[in-house]
This record gives C-alpha cells, sequence and structure tokens, in this order.
C-alpha cells in the first residue's frame, strides 16, 4: 500500500516530506485530481499526513511462513 509507481510518489512507510505531500496533493503531477482546500482543508490534509505515517513497514517476504519453502 502506498508504495508509489510510475504514476504516484510513495506514500508509506515513510511518507514524502510534508511540503512535498501538500503539493502532490493540491498539484498533483500525474493524473490524480487536484484536492484544493475546498474539499480537503489543511486540517484534513494534516490529519491524513499524520495517519499515512502511521503506516509501519510489513515484514520482509523472508519473515512470512506462507512464503517459506
Amino acid at each position: 500500500m502506498g508504495h508509489g509507481e510510475p504514476y504516484g510518489p510513495r506514500l508509506a512507510p515513510q511518507p514524502m516530506p510534508w511540503d512535498a505531500f501538500t503539493h502532490q496533493v493540491r498539484h498533483p503531477r500525474s493524473s490524480m485530481p487536484p484536492y484544493s482546500p475546498k474539499y480537503v482543508s489543511d486540517k484534513d490534509l494534516a490529519d491524513i499526513y499524520a495517519y499515512v505515517g502511521s503506516i509501519a513497514a510489513g515484514p520482509k517476504a523472508s519473515q512470512i511462513p506462507l512464503l517459506k519453502d
């Protein structure tokens, strides 16, 4: 989730800096629609950023029992 692709930036874990996150939401670089403060307030955007920042990295494939031989 949120690992980034050619069409969008990496969001989680370890999201981009706040200024870059805000710029991406307000002025996206790809096909994502822009979200002005009319639709996503600065407070809501800060809450979203805090949530994205709280997402921990998942386990490595080598640590997942079902993926071991």
